[in-house]
C-alpha cells in the first residue's frame, strides 16, 4: 500500500501526518477552521498538494469528533464542530478530491491505535478517555470497540454533572482548552498554552493550583464512575495534555488513593490507569489502522 496522509480533527488544532507501514513520516498541524465545510476543506487541500509532490498517496484517513457511522462515512452529529453535522464524508472527499477516505471518531481512533500497536495489547476489556476540547471515550469489550445500538457508546462528553445546569456536561468541564482560558484570564495572558499551565501548576503557583485541582479532581471522580460501571482491566489517558507525565502521574494517585481509603472496606481490584502509548499521535495512527481495516 502506498502512503496514507492521515488527519486527526480536533476542536482547536488538525493535525495531520504521512503514515506508511504503521509509521509517521512527517506530521504537522494547523488551526481549525471554524466557519465551513468548505473553509476546511481548502485547508484540506493545501495539505493534500503539499504531499502529493513527494509521496503517492492511497487515501485520506479522518479522525474527528461526533458520532458517525464508520462504514457509510456518515456523519451523524460533528462534535463542537457543528458543518460536519449530516454529511457522508467519503462521498464530499471522493467529489472534491476524487481519492478514497475512512472516518472514525476520534477517541475510537485511539482506542485502534492503543489495542492493536499500544498500552492496550493483550488486553481484553479497557476504556479509553481522550481530554482535548471535550471528553472522548471508547469502550472496548472482548478487544472490540463497541458502537452501541444508536452510535453514541463512549460519549462521555455527554454525561452530566449538575441535571439543573444545562451547561454541567463533562465535555464542557473537562474541556483542556477552557482550563487553559481560565488560568490564562486570572493570570491577565491572552496567549497560554497548557503547557505553560502545569509548569505553574508543578511550581506550586497559588493562582492557578485551584483550577487545576478541581479539574484534576473532577477528571478522576469521572474515573471511578466509569470503573464501576464498565470495570476495565485498563483505562488509558489520551489527549495532548497525556503527553504531560506530571499530569497523568497525579491522575493516578488520586485514582489509587480512593481505592486505598474507600470508606466501604471491600477488596476491590480496579483498573489500571495509564497513559496512551502514542499520546497526542494515536489519532492520527488510529484513523490509518481504521483505513487499512
Amino acid at each position: 500500500m502506498n502512503c496514507i496522509l492521515s488527519f486527526d480533527i480536533g476542536g482547536t488544532f488538525v493535525k495531520w501526518g504521512i503514515i506508511n507501514k504503521s509509521k509517521i513520516i512527517i506530521d504537522d498541524k494547523f488551526s481549525t477552521p471554524q466557519k465551513s465545510l468548505d473553509e476546511f476543506l481548502k485547508e484540506i487541500s493545501k495539505i493534500i498538494r503539499r504531499c502529493e509532490s513527494k509521496y503517492s498517496l492511497d487515501g485520506l484517513a479522518f479522525s474527528l469528533p461526533g458520532t458517525m457511522n464508520t462504514k457509510m462515512g456518515y456523519i451523524v452529529h460533528g462534535g463542537s464542530l457543528r458543518y460536519f453535522d449530516g454529511i457522508n464524508m467519503k462521498e464530499v472527499i471522493n467529489r472534491k478530491f476524487n481519492m478514497k477516505c475512512s472516518i472514525q471518531n476520534d477517541a475510537r481512533s485511539a482506542a485502534m491505535a492503543e489495542l492493536t500497536l499500544g498500552s492496550l495489547q493483550n488486553i481484553d476489556d479497557a476504556l479509553v478517555c481522550v481530554l482535548g476540547t471535550g471528553f472522548g471515550g471508547a469502550i472496548i469489550n472482548d478487544r472490540k470497540i463497541l458502537h452501541g445500538t444508536n452510535l453514541y457508546a463512549g460519549e462521555f462528553s455527554m454525561i452530566v454533572e449538575n441535571i439543573d445546569n444545562k451547561k454541567q456536561f463533562l465535555g464542557n468541564l473537562l474541556s483542556v482548552p477552557a482550563l487553559v482560558k481560565r488560568a490564562g484570564i486570572v493570570l491577565g495572558i491572552n496567549e497560554f498554552s497548557g503547557e505553560e499551565l502545569i509548569e505553574l501548576v508543578k511550581k506550586g503557583d497559588g493562582r492557578v493550583l485551584p483550577l487545576f485541582d478541581e479539574y484534576l479532581e473532577r477528571f478522576v471522580n469521572a474515573l471511578i464512575s466509569l470503573q464501576f460501571i464498565f470495570a476495565p482491566e485498563k483505562i488509558a489517558i489520551g489527549g495532548g495534555i497525556s503527553n504531560s507525565d506530571y499530569f497523568v502521574e497525579r491522575v493516578i494517585d488520586k485514582y489509587n488513593d480512593f481505592f486505598s481509603n474507600m470508606p466501604i472496606k471491600v477488596n476491590i481490584k480496579h483498573a489500571q490507569v495509564t497513559k496512551c502509548r502514542f499520546g497526542s499521535e494515536a489519532n492520527l495512527l488510529g484513523a490509518y489502522l481504521n483505513y487499512c481495516e
